[in-house]
């Protein structure tokens, strides 16, 4: 469990991080852009598979080895 915390942690600080970078560009500060790739039906995609992968809960090898 101290896990999945630390991991939400992580997801949400870098959330923040980004949402202060766009608020910067916005305000002319400093210069933040995402490549156009990143928004991508495809990419989309594949960070949702890797997040799954990441969360997924099959420990069945580390339970058979106990």
């Amino acid at each position: 469990m101290g896990q999945k915390v630390n991991f939400n942690l992580i997801i949400g600080l870098a959330l923040v991080v980004i949402g202060i970078l766009f608020l910067l560009d916005n305000f002319d500060v400093i210069y933040f852009d995402l490549p156009y790739w990143m928004f991508k039906w495809q990419s989309i995609l594949i960070i949702i598979g890797l997040i799954l992968l990441a969360n997924s809960k099959n420990n069945t090898a580390y339970k058979n080895r106990i």
